[in-house]
This record gives C-alpha cells, sequence and structure tokens, in this order.
C-alpha cells in the first residue's frame, strides 16, 4: 500500500497538482523515465546549484505523483510555464518535499 505525502501546488491556470517524493515511486519513476529521474537525482547528488534545479526537483515530485499515467503528465516546459511565479513559495514547498513536516507529533503519554 502506497502511504506517499502528497503536496497540493495551484498551477496559474488555477488547476492544482499533487506533487510526492516517495522513495516507491522514485524507483518506479527510474525504471519508466531514466531520463527525469537521472536530472533528478544529480541535483539531489551534487546539490541544486541552479534557480531552475528547483523546478527540475518540483517537476519530479508531480511525475512521482501521477507514476500511474505519466503519458498524460504535461512537459516540464509546460509545468515551467504554468507554476506560480512566486519563488519563495516554491522553495517552501521543494522544503517540505526535501525535508518533510518540522512539526513534532503530539507526546502520547507513553513512556518509551
Amino acid at each position: 500500500m502506497d502511504k506517499a505525502t502528497y503536496h497540493n501546488m495551484e498551477l496559474k491556470d488555477g488547476s492544482e497538482v499533487q506533487l510526492t517524493l516517495s522513495f516507491g515511486r522514485l524507483y518506479k519513476l527510474r525504471q519508466e523515465y531514466p531520463e527525469a529521474y537521472e536530472k533528478y537525482n544529480k541535483i539531489v547528488m551534487d546539490g541544486m546549484k541552479d534557480e531552475f534545479h528547483f523546478i527540475t526537483y518540483l517537476y519530479t515530485a508531480y511525475l512521482c505523483a501521477n507514476i500511474e499515467n505519466l503519458d498524460g503528465c504535461m512537459g516540464e516546459v509546460e509545468f515551467l510555464e504554468l507554476i506560480p511565479d512566486n519563488h519563495v513559495e516554491l522553495l517552501v514547498l521543494t522544503n517540505k518535499l526535501r525535508f518533510g513536516s518540522t512539526k513534532k507529533k503530539q507526546d502520547s503519554g507513553s513512556l518509551s
């Protein structure tokens, strides 16, 4: 069962897309769309050195969220043209995907 955490992103045209970066979905992406995976992996391994790397990272998350229907996904240029122009919003969303939530879970009261 896939328990990926999804984040929504509103596009300029008012539609929303889901994003996720679970390992299971990245594995499937590596098998089915190796070119996209390699671009993503290079950024992860070498670091983000260009502002467009954030776009590639988010596009990879979009592909992973739609891994069962890659043929129905928009291309990277179309995605780039539709994402919000708010650079801070994109950075925050990228960091949520990279590092997860920083909120601590409420203590259940049990001793561990």
